[in-house]
């Protein structure tokens, strides 16, 4: 009986992670990538509340992980309603609503040679509330979901991610 499957396959290790180009530092605990698929349900009176089919809605992807590093920069960074650049020992909030959250490239090239995960448009923290303890005896990490958003004029079928290619 012939087989299609093959331990060299599987996969185990962290990943480099790159937002905007520029390493996101140390993390804590690994990144968690969570990719959706949105789906509308198709009914008809003769079944019922039975589905009889599902059409596609849109495919969504998020990256969770948690910033060992702290630094002003990169709360400034990871927390998009935050301002550093006015006074560099601080990052302040509080702004104007509406104001449109910036998207980057976010790039997960993992450790053991796997395929990488490359975002074309990502936005940190977009309606996330982040806990951050500061209690004895544990390290303070920065929680980061990173939301990825379409890219309108890429080819249909590759607006949103793509597993596998070059990270770059």
């Amino acid at each position: 009986m012939e087989t299609n499957y093959d331990v060299t396959n599987v996969r185990l290790g962290v990943s480099e992670i790159f937002y905007d180009d520029e390493h996101v530092g140390h993390t804590l605990g690994g990144a968690t990538v969570r990719i959706g698929t949105l789906a509308a349900e198709k009914k008809v009176d003769r079944y019922g509340d039975t589905v009889v089919g599902y059409h596609d809605m849109g495919t969504t992807i998020e990256v969770v992980c948690n910033i060992a590093e702290e630094t002003l920069a990169k709360i400034a960074k990871y927390f998009p309603t935050g301002d550093n650049t006015s006074i560099a020992d601080r990052v302040s909030f509080g702004r104007i609503v509406g104001t449109e959250l910036t998207a980057r490239r976010l790039v997960l090239d993992p450790t053991d040679g796997g395929e990488p995960i490359v975002i074309y448009r990502a936005v940190p923290n977009a309606g996330e509330t982040q806990e951050i303890s500061y209690t004895v005896g544990d390290q303070r990490v920065w929680a980061v979901t990173f939301k990825g958003v379409p890219v309108d004029g890429r080819t249909d079928g590759d607006n949103l991610f793509r597993i596998g290619g070059a990270a770059s």
